[in-house]
């Protein structure tokens, strides 16, 4: 993806082929000081976080304009709130954006 260089225009293109058109209505973004991350996954890295600092760097200025461009639809979250406060985002915006759908279903 953007961390490989690949452009956004690119990246879209390719996740609606892929979906045949399908986009969420919400995207939760966590931002977070890439040291720290890189400090809670220590142990557990996968491929991706293994590839370094400067792979991530471009990852997350991805995230940020996919954000920027999106606005309506992201949200991004910073990841440096405790556990509870992450849940209560979110949670808060999955009510606010499904409400009148949640009680058409039940």
């Amino acid at each position: 993806g953007y961390g490989r260089g690949l452009e956004l225009e690119i990246i879209n293109r390719l996740n609606l082929f892929a979906t045949k058109g399908l986009l969420p209505k919400k995207t939760f973004i966590f931002d977070i000081d890439l040291e720290e991350s890189l400090l809670r996954v220590a142990k557990q890295k996968d491929r991706m976080e293994s590839i370094g600092l400067d792979y991530l760097k471009k990852v997350k200025i991805g995230f940020q304009k996919i954000a920027k461009i999106n606005n309506k639809r992201c949200i991004t979250i910073n990841g440096m709130q405790t556990k509870t406060k992450i849940e209560d985002i979110i949670w808060n915006d999955f009510l606010d954006t499904f409400k009148g759908e949640l009680w058409s279903i039940v």
